[in-house]
């Protein structure tokens, strides 16, 4: 049998460093959670889960002492500091040990986890490889849909459709959109737009790939309604007092615009098929669900709380219904902690709303974190679309 194999001092593995991310204060945490940033972190440096969870640290900046996230955080726990584990260099070890060696189980544990530390490097270099691939193809698929946008009206809305998705697949796609928006945003509504245009084209990407090269136009339409839709919510959030009539302009405006700006060519607007455009958006305007005879019984049966069923009048509770549905098909995510708002045909706990009156009985209806828009509304005296808000105007809804 093999000789044992004892781990000398010099083979010890060395305690493993750290890579400084962010700090956080407390006053951060308040606006935004410690929770919700550090998953937003993960994102960016594309780490997995699990791995994340194995190699992300959280001290106290006082201290240097480890905190566990699985507490409630409190005030004397911050300002934190958040750091990311290196991942060592594997050093060699012999593997082969005898059933019967007499080695100590310190040196078995040892062995274990530099194999199980081997594994995942091969894992992440694989991974590495497979993500060059990916942003290969998405380099193509970019380049061969810039060229058929310079002329949309000589394609059939399959292709344009799919060439938008090859345009945005990268990971400036957001900054093109918000780069070609039609109106000015200031700082924070554009942080906000942000954050929501990201959620829509995750939605866009999925319902884009499911559409068949040779799909005829009415049936893309069909298809899309709902991701145009989602442009125009997007437009009227930012114009919440505008009509049907000019959001559906403004949302055409956009469209253009990014034609113009992902194909470096204003030909490219002035060739887009515009009939076809305005058709689009009037089937995504006119994609509604029938409403049921029982309107407050069917927000029940989402988890709405009776006192807020009764705050609302009639437009506003079938505004909330529609937008349920929405946000229930497009798996939509809550602003401040990313958790799905509607899952399994319930609302998320803890939720506030905010409606808005629009022109005539057009209502707009918000729903966030209820404790993080409290806070946020007592620091900044305004939802997070920076129009006025009082505490007192949140209704509890879930």
């Amino acid at each position: 049998s093999a000789q044992a194999h004892v781990v000398s001092s010099s083979e010890q593995m060395e305690p493993l460093a750290d890579v400084f991310l962010f700090s956080y204060s407390w006053e951060e945490h308040q606006v935004l959670d410690l929770l919700v940033r550090l998953e937003q972190e993960r994102m960016l440096q594309g780490v997995e889960e699990n791995e994340w969870i194995s190699r992300m640290l959280v001290r106290r900046n006082a201290s240097g002492a480890a905190i566990d996230l699985q507490n409630a955080l409190t005030e004397t726990d911050f300002p934190v500091t958040v750091s990311l584990q290196l991942v060592p260099e594997i050093p060699h070890l012999p593997r082969q040990i005898s059933d019967n060696s007499t080695v100590s189980e310190d040196t078995r544990q040892a062995i274990k986890a530099l194999e199980e530390a081997e594994v995942l490097q091969e894992v992440a270099e694989f991974e590495a490889l497979e993500e060059a691939e990916i942003l290969r193809q998405v380099a193509e698929f970019e380049e061969q849909g810039t060229a058929e946008l310079q002329d949309t009206a000589s394609h059939s809305l399959a292709v344009v459709i799919r060439a938008l998705l090859g345009v945005l697949s990268g990971e400036s796609g957001v900054d093109k959109l918000i780069l070609s928006c039609p109106f000015v945003l200031e700082e924070g509504a554009q942080i906000t737009l942000h954050g929501m245009l990201d959620a829509w084209l995750t939605n866009f990407r999925v319902q884009a790939v499911s559409i068949p090269h040779d799909a005829p136009d009415s049936a893309v339409m069909k298809s899309m309604a709902t991701a145009m839709r989602g442009v125009m919510q997007l437009v009227a959030l930012v114009h919440p007092r505008d009509s049907q009539e000019h959001i559906q302009n403004l949302t055409k405006e956009w469209v253009l615009s990014v034609l113009v700006n992902v194909t470096g060519s204003t030909g490219s607007a002035r060739s887009a098929n515009t009939d076809r455009l305005e058709n689009l958006l009037s089937v995504a305007r006119d994609v509604r669900t029938p409403l049921p005879e029982n309107v407050p019984e069917a927000l029940r049966g989402f988890g709405c709380k009776e006192e807020a069923i009764r705050q609302m009048n009639d437009n506003e509770q079938r505004a909330l219904l529609h937008k349920l549905w929405e946000w229930q098909e497009s798996e939509e995510d809550e602003m401040f902690t990313a958790q799905q708002l509607v899952a399994n045909g319930h609302l998320a706990p803890g939720l506030g709303l905010v409606v808005r009156q629009g022109n005539g009985d057009n209502v707009h209806v918000y729903v966030y974190d209820l404790g993080h828009l409290q806070r946020w509304v007592e620091q900044h005296h305004e939802d997070p679309l920076h129009q006025q808000l009082a505490v007192g105007g949140i209704i509890e809804i879930s």
